[in-house]
């Protein structure tokens, strides 16, 4: 049985959504019609849930203070 493990590192999921969005845009640049719109509405959202994973994982960082 395995022990599990936290992520490696914590910036993963907020880059993980920011390439949705990249993804998301890019493909709005190739289609036409209502589909742009969907795919344009979709890279916004991820960006946006991509921002809110940082702010949490920006907070959650520990501080280097001196002791």
């Amino acid at each position: 049985m395995t022990v599990p493990r936290a992520t490696q590192w914590q910036l993963t999921p907020p880059l993980r959504f920011a390439a949705l969005a990249l993804l998301s845009a890019g493909a709005g640049f190739l289609v036409e019609g209502w589909l742009s719109i969907v795919l344009w509405v979709g890279a916004v959202l991820f960006l946006v849930l991509a921002a809110i994973k940082l702010a949490k994982v920006w907070k959650s960082r520990p501080k280097n203070t001196p002791t």
